[in-house]
């Protein structure tokens, strides 16, 4: 398998996106997810998982300015 990392910032946020060339399939969110969901929300963030072409992670973390607002 490869695993890919790409880190952005927007103007306000950034985001985290981690995908692999697996195979995909239902995504379910066990505890490890849950657990990264909690986090970033926590930071008021947002996360997405994709499993339609191997398995993808979509992670939105607002800057702190952004947050404040």
């Amino acid at each position: 398998k490869v695993c890919w990392l790409a880190l952005y910032r927007r103007e306000d946020a950034y985001r985290l996106e981690v995908k692999d060339d697996g195979r995909g399939g239902a995504v379910t969110e066990g505890l490890g997810a849950r657990s990264i969901r909690t986090r970033v929300e926590a930071l008021g963030g947002q996360v997405a998982w994709y499993g339609d072409a191997g398995m993808r992670v979509v992670i939105d973390i607002p800057l702190v300015e952004s947050a404040r607002r």
